[in-house]
């Protein structure tokens, strides 16, 4: 136990260091970011930790996980919060100023709204090969037909979705696949793919999930269209939105896991 303090003790002395020392004096091998603390969880409030497990998840989209990994400080002493240490090198050259703005940060909640906002420009979808390079997400909808021939995979057939405020035709992989799901929003007068959604498991360990849609031109889109409550269609940001619905507080991991998807999964 004292060799864990004076370990954690070392690590916000060197993220002092780090964040003082000029960068032309000092090249950064590392950022610290403030994280929410774990909380424990209840019957009551099961995703108290939600906003610090989409942290996680955002910083780790932007990290090459063959070249380095997120590490966790947890309850170093005195402080409110806890620490992710990310090595520079592992960190997508277009958000270098993004994960140095975070690291500037003391309150986790103004580094998750940097992150937040990163999420919604093209690089989140630039990274995707890394989590994705055997089983890949294509630059356009004719491509992932084309790669996974998923029209031929089981499907479910939902004639209004709550979700889309329309028809929606949810596509399983089979088992020789990674967890995919496939999921094309029909325009009822014309019978056209108002867009497709695509969440697919990584290939690494983490358990997570990513999300991507397609167009009505079949394009990567950063937005899909969301029917609300009050009946209207609204454009919201992919995958930000899409991680609300997919939470598994036990696993505290983003993922889907309707149990329709375990049923078509039978090839």
């Amino acid at each position: 136990m004292r060799g864990l303090f004076i370990l954690k003790i070392w690590t916000l002395v060197s993220l002092v260091v780090l964040n003082l020392s000029p960068a032309q004096e000092s090249p950064e091998t590392s950022f610290i970011i403030p994280l929410p603390q774990q909380r424990s969880t209840s019957h009551v409030n099961h995703l108290s930790n939600m906003t610090r497990d989409a942290m996680i998840y955002m910083i780790t989209a932007f990290i090459n996980p063959f070249e380095g990994s997120l590490r966790i400080i947890e309850n170093p002493p005195n402080e409110g919060k806890d620490w992710g240490i990310i090595p520079v090198s592992a960190i997508a050259p277009d958000t270098l100023g993004s994960f140095r703005k975070a690291s500037q940060k003391d309150s986790p909640l103004a580094a998750f709204q940097i992150f937040k906002n990163l999420l919604k420009t093209r690089a989140y979808l630039q990274g995707r090969s890394w989590y994705h390079s055997r089983f890949p997400v294509p630059e356009t909808l004719i491509e992932l037909e084309k790669h996974y021939n998923f029209s031929r995979w089981e499907q479910t057939v939902i004639e209004i979705s709550l979700v889309k405020g329309a028809k929606r035709v949810i596509f399983r992989s089979p088992k020789h696949f990674p967890k995919i799901s496939i999921a094309q929003t029909q325009i009822a007068s014309s019978q056209t793919i108002r867009e497709t959604e695509l969440i697919i498991a990584r290939e690494d360990l983490s358990n997570q999930f990513d999300f991507y849609a397609y167009d009505l031109k079949g394009n990567l889109s950063q937005t899909s269209l969301f029917h609300t409550q009050k009946g209207k269609d609204v454009s919201a940001a992919v995958p930000y939105t899409c991680l609300t619905c997919h939470y598994n507080s036990e696993r505290g991991v983003f993922q889907t896991s309707p149990n329709s998807y375990f049923f078509k999964r039978v090839h």
